[in-house]
């Protein structure tokens, strides 16, 4: 049970292997171009920004022309009293239209530094999964190179059985050992299937996209403080803007209306005569607006606390992703200069012991299982320190 079973996943490994080999290569910088020309968030936003941009310069809408019937002290039936047909025009102020105006282009400004901010997201987001993916497949490397480990183990602990030269319970430690490690690849495997997936989710499609190795572990060079260009605090800028101009437009509302009317009218049945009407309209009852600009003044204090929050937010991210990037570092730094190297001469050394003759199979074995364990910690701290750095960027850059 347990060889077909080895042979299964053998089948399974060498067909994810050839799949994989037909899969189109791509770098991270053309996996990131993909997804900014094919995410439908990217899309949105275009689209959004377009609406404003179209809105800036249209200012406000001038009011609707009224037209109607009037009569005064009419008899039906007679021609006496006054019967006209009216037309009323309406007129904003000049800088009525120059106030909206700059109120939808702050819209616009937000608009754009919205897009700005959700390619910022796709890119770390793509990043990470790229990283995520590289280092699926490290692992399942490492695992095939333990599981020729376990293996060998185990065939030369069926052989010393057979031979008589031990007993069982080398051969049930080898078995357990193999099938540990057949679990650990098949998982593996999942993982390798799933990162994959989601790449090409993110990349908008179905086209099998593969990865190639992440270039170097170089750490930005990034302030502990954030920076005012931030993409954060452009987005958190505009909207200071917007509720900047709703005061001025809150403000306009409350400006008088020029009014202007035609009139054609009749007098106790007497030919046409032409009539005229201009005058103001003015807003007398301004309580319920002032409260409107009194709200929009609040919004510009509430907007200078969410800027005073994302710095905050900033720093906290900043500094404990710094932190922690430097500490995964120094445990890289340490595995390169000092636990891999002692592995490799101890493995050197069993390795010379066991053909002499003056070491045992089982030791020199249980060194090639700790160098790939060690191999295998490198690669996980490796990938902890890459997306740790993508969201670094995110929250810097």
């Amino acid at each position: 049970m347990l060889k077909i079973a080895l042979n299964l996943s053998c089948l399974i490994l060498v067909f994810c292997s050839n799949v994989l080999a037909q899969s189109p290569i791509i770098t991270l910088e053309e996996a990131i171009e993909i997804a900014l020309k094919s995410d439908p968030s990217i899309t949105r936003d275009q689209l959004a920004l377009q609406s404003k941009e179209k809105l800036s310069g249209s200012g406000i809408a001038t009011p609707a022309t009224q037209l109607f019937i009037a009569g005064d002290e009419v008899q039906f039936g007679e021609t006496s009293g006054i019967q006209s047909i009216n037309a009323q025009q309406n007129f904003n102020l000049p800088n009525v239209s120059k106030t909206y105006n700059k109120y939808y282009q702050a819209q616009a400004q937000r608009a754009g530094q919205q897009l700005r901010l959700t390619k910022k997201e796709l890119i770390k987001n793509v990043e990470q999964v790229y990283y995520q993916l590289f280092f699926a497949k490290s692992k399942l490397r490492l695992l095939k190179e333990n599981q020729i480990i376990y293996d060998d183990f185990l065939a030369r602990a069926q052989t010393l059985m057979d031979n008589g030269e031990t007993g069982l319970v080398p051969v049930s430690s080898a078995q357990i050992m193999v099938a540990k490690s057949e679990m650990e690849l098949s998982h593996q495997t999942h993982e390798v299937h799933k990162a994959r997936e989601v790449l090409n989710i993110w990349l908008g499609g179905h086209a099998g996209y593969d990865v190639i190795n992440p270039e170097s572990l170089t750490t930005p060079s990034v302030k502990s403080n954030a920076e005012s260009s931030s993409a954060f605090f452009e987005i958190l800028n505009a909207e200071k803007m917007i509720a900047i101009e709703n005061i001025n437009v809150q403000k306009a509302k409350q400006l008088p209306q020029i009014m202007t009317g035609l009139r054609l009218q009749s007098v106790n049945g007497d030919l046409l005569y032409f009539g005229y009407q201009a005058g103001i309209s003015l807003p007398l009852f301004k309580k319920s607006q002032n409260k409107k600009i009194e709200a929009a003044k609040v919004d510009i204090k509430k907007q200078d606390a969410a800027i005073d929050a994302m710095v905050k937010k900033i720093d906290i991210n900043t500094a404990t992703l710094k932190n922690h990037l430097t500490h995964v570092k120094e445990k890289i730094v340490n595995l390169d200069d000092i636990l891999i190297p002692a592995i490799e001469a101890q493995q050197k050394l069993l390795r010379g012991a066991y053909v002499e003759g003056e070491g045992s199979y089982l030791e020199y074995m249980m060194t090639l299982q700790n160098y790939a364990e060690l191999k295998l910690m490198r690669v996980e701290l490796m990938e902890e320190y890459f997306l740790h750095l993508a969201e670094l960027k995110y929250w810097t850059d």
